[in-house]
This record gives C-alpha cells, structure tokens and sequence, in this order.
C-alpha cells in the first residue's frame, strides 16, 4: 500500500483517520451504492488531500486508503468541487 501511496504524490504524508471525509454529513454519491462499506466505517484507514486546486471543475481530490490484507488495499477517491 505504501508504494501506491508514495506514487500519488499527495500533498503531505496520509494520516490515519477515524473519519476519512469529516464534515459531510450526507455523501452527494455514498460508495455503499457500489457495494463498498463507507469510508468512515473501515478502521485504521488513512487519508490525504492529492491535489489542490486541480484541473478543471474539480476543486480537490480526496483519497482514503484502507489496508485490506497483505496484498491487497481499497482506495477511495472522492472530487471535491
């Protein structure tokens, strides 16, 4: 996970969280919809800010990243306009 991470090349180092996307209280598109537990349920994930502002109508870019096993981690990636 932490060789992915280094590839983002986020702003500063991610931190780990308790609520990876604090201060929303309803997601604009929850990631329950696609079958995956929400962001702030998942324990021990950690989160960053990748970019700011970025291109076009995006004003940030959001990224948590959860360790799943030794091999495999879920990101999840969220615009924020």
């Amino acid at each position: 996970m932490d060789g992915y991470l280094a590839q983002l090349k986020p702003e500063r180092p991610l931190a780990p969280s308790k609520i990876p996307f604090a201060g929303e209280s309803v997601p604009a598109a929850p990631f329950t919809h696609v079958g995956l537990p929400e962001p702030d349920s998942v324990p021990g994930i950690r989160k960053a800010q990748v970019c700011a502002p970025c291109a076009n109508d995006i004003g940030q870019l959001h990224v948590a990243v959860a360790q799943l096993d030794a091999r495999t981690s879920r990101v999840y990636i969220k615009a924020v306009a």
